[in-house]
């Protein structure tokens, strides 16, 4: 639930924990802009481990691996989107909010933060980044590669140049 403009607590079985963000908005340029941090109070519902401030590329490499890739910086932006109400609900994997034995049968629903649904696989015949990255930033790498001018005000940024020969790891 966001408590105040960047301010979200997220909470599970295991208590509470609270996301904060310094500045305006999550993304910025150059610098990567504001610091997001996560404060565990009673509990640590996103499994990070502790307390934890980064940028949103920090958090997006810190986090790549762990239950919930990005939690934060995606908890934080869903909340600055005018349509997002007051509380986000999210089944934990295996689960789902539909009726038992609907069909199609879904579990962990479409659009969760789990890793399953936040690590999505790319192939291109362009060596693709080492590094990770959201899929809103194939689009402005899809753009620069096609010659076309990348828009401003995008959610995504360009981080991979599709076009160019890139250092695998």
């Amino acid at each position: 639930a966001e408590e105040r403009p960047g301010a979200v607590r997220v909470a599970d079985a295991s208590g509470e924990a609270v996301i904060g963000v310094t500045g305006n908005g999550v993304r910025g340029t150059g610098d990567d802009g504001p610091i997001i941090s996560y404060r565990p109070l009673t509990g640590d519902p996103l499994a990070i481990g502790g307390p934890f401030a980064a940028s949103s590329r920090g958090w997006l490499e810190a986090t790549w691996d762990s239950a919930y890739p990005d939690a934060c910086v995606q908890l934080i932006d869903q909340f600055r989107a005018s349509r997002t109400g007051d509380l986000i609900v999210v089944a934990r994997e295996g689960y789902d909010f539909r009726k038992r034995f609907e069909v199609p049968e879904h579990k962990s629903g479409h659009g969760s933060l789990i890793r399953g649904h936040m690590q999505v696989p790319v192939w291109s015949s362009a060596p693709a980044p080492a590094t990770p990255n959201r899929t809103v930033d194939l689009f402005p790498a899809m753009l620069e590669w096609l010659g076309v001018p990348i828009p401003a005000g995008i959610d995504g940024r360009l981080s991979w140049s599709a076009g160019a020969a890139a250092t695998v790891a």
